[in-house]
């Protein structure tokens, strides 16, 4: 997929105008907040109902969980366009603190990571998608592993990358091990069981079953990696 990032609701308006626009599957949306969301929607009015939206959370604002509340609600109404996902800027964030992304630690042991958390728990439940912040130093991998994987395990369903050299990391993380597959397939089985032990784990479909299917998706987006673990699914 192809998207544009236009700096302002103004240029998102002029680019609206241009001829074969809609070639470009959607737009970035930089800095969009309960202040910007009334520009913005006035900028998508123009835009193809099949364009996607990517807006960006990433200014002061999004420290006030009662703010994020009613953003959350706002973005259900606001855009006749699908909001494809919501990106988290971390880079803008912690300059809104006065601080950058110490060297030698991931995101999620800074404050933003903090925040990480609470934008989870506010936009998720309410039907959205979020992805990661960018990862800067180069010279990290392993680091950059270890945040990937933290990314991976709060669901998030991709990052920002600033090099090509980050796309193999980020595709591998987000491979899924066989055995999860295996249990994400047990638990969507149509005679799964409603609480069954597998792998040496408890699964119930009546609270796994979201979880499951995202770990489908995933799979057939990223592909799978084999961990030594799996078994057929339909043991159960």
């Amino acid at each position: 997929l192809v998207f544009i990032r236009p700096r302002s609701p103004m240029m998102l308006q002029q680019l609206a105008d241009y001829a074969h626009i809609d070639l470009i599957d959607g737009f970035v949306m930089p800095k969009v907040d309960m202040y910007s969301l009334s520009n913005w929607r006035m900028a998508c009015q123009n835009l193809n109902a099949d364009h996607l939206l990517m807006p960006t959370l990433e200014t002061a604002a999004l420290f006030n969980p009662h703010h994020n509340q009613e953003l959350a609600i706002a973005f259900k109404e606001a855009f006749s366009q699908p909001v494809f996902a919501l990106r988290i800027g971390g880079n803008d964030l912690f300059a809104a603190l006065r601080l950058r992304r110490p060297k030698n630690s991931i995101v999620y042991d800074t404050p933003i990571g903090t925040l990480a958390y609470q934008l989870l728990g506010c936009f998720v439940p309410h039907g959205f998608y979020l992805t990661a912040p960018v990862f800067e130093y180069l010279d990290q991998p392993t680091l950059f592993m270890q945040e990937l994987n933290h990314d991976v395990s709060l669901g998030l369903v991709g990052k920002t990358v600033i090099h090509p050299s980050q796309i193999a990391l980020v595709q591998q993380a987000y491979c899924v091990p066989l055995s999860t597959l295996d249990e994400a397939q047990a638990i969507l089985h149509s005679e799964a069981k409603a609480v069954f032990k597998y792998n040496n784990t408890m699964l119930e479909p009546a609270t796994h079953r979201a979880w499951a299917t995202e770990i489908v998706n995933r799979a057939e987006a990223f592909g799978t990696i084999d961990d030594g673990h799996s078994q057929y699914s339909s043991r159960m």
